[in-house]
């Protein structure tokens, strides 16, 4: 995928922009060995490292794989992706191989590796399943990424929570960084503005299954808005601080529907809950949660 020296770097290291700049010219950014120009383009298997602190950190530029994904929708323009738990979107410096985009190199290498992100619109977290939507021309990619800036494109998600929700709400709070952890995200007041509205499907004894509308796309959005609520989202590793259902091993969330303009006219993709998902909803409704048999194991 054709990239800026710097635009991939910030995402890959995931450092500042000014940090980046900082490196590029203390020449401790190297491309293939060589220091090199925040604007030189990079492509497939070149290499890029980052000195700091006297190690070496390596990073390589995105490479075709052959990992399996379902295509729930397709035509010449777009594709929609249900995803797999466990499968990374996009490279990053703790997965630098197995992901999404990685697949979609293998499969659509001409059309993807000139389009920013590989065509990727919008992204999910790796724990969580479901939806995503992948343009395959720019013409199509720049139409898709403003109906995200326009709120147009619906994005529902499920999410099972731990505690009991009486009503629907929306949920109005600004998300930003961990002060000490970076691999969370907080409520605070210099954050990014993040909006998620949500309604109650179904209550239980002591837990509640929602959906969700997101108005904004910040990280880890729901799971953070949910927590600030006190209704954490079933077997959440980061926001959860009990571990309830230990064979449940991800987030119970999953992105069920996409509402989008193509070209002029509404498309709406649906997929079900993953077979996981059922099986914790169904011990929730027998109100057998903590006591779950080898029958009922979690896959």
């Amino acid at each position: 995928m054709i990239m800026r020296l710097d635009k991939a770097s910030r995402e890959l290291f995931n450092i500042t922009r000014e940090k980046i700049k900082n490196f590029i010219n203390n020449r401790k950014l190297l491309l293939d060995g060589y220091p090199a120009k925040p604007k030189t383009k990079i492509n497939l298997c070149q290499c890029i490292v980052l000195l700091s602190k006297g190690c070496k950190d390596y990073e390589k530029v995105l490479k075709p794989e052959d990992i399996k994904i379902y295509i729930i929708y397709e035509d010449k323009d777009l594709m929609i992706i249900n995803k797999n738990h466990g499968l990374v979107v996009h490279p990053s410096k703790g997965n630098i191989k197995g992901s999404l985009v990685n697949a979609l190199l293998i499969m659509y290498h001409t059309e993807l590796i000139k389009l920013p992100r590989a065509g990727l619109v919008h992204r999910i977290d790796k724990e969580t399943s479901g939806l995503l939507l992948i343009a395959k021309t720019l013409v199509t990619y720049k139409k898709l990424i403003k109906q995200i800036k326009d709120k147009s494109i619906i994005r529902e998600y499920d999410a099972l929570l731990i505690g009991k929700l009486f009503s629907g709400g929306c949920i109005k709070a600004q998300i930003g960084r961990h002060f000490k952890n970076r691999k969370r995200k907080i409520v605070r007041s210099d954050g990014k503005l993040a909006i998620t509205h949500y309604r109650v499907i179904e209550r239980f004894k002591s837990h509640t299954y929602i959906r969700c509308w997101l108005e904004t796309g910040r990280t880890h959005q729901i799971r953070v808005h949910m927590e600030y609520i006190n209704r954490s989202v079933i077997g959440d590793s980061i926001y959860l601080k009990k571990k309830i259902l230990p064979n449940f091993k991800r987030q119970a969330l999953h992105a069920h529907c996409l509402i989008f303009k193509h070209p002029s006219k509404k498309i709406k993709i649906q997929v079900k809950m993953p077979k996981d998902m059922k099986i914790l909803l169904l011990l929730l409704r027998n109100n057998n949660i903590y006591t779950m048999s080898k029958k009922h194991k979690m896959v």
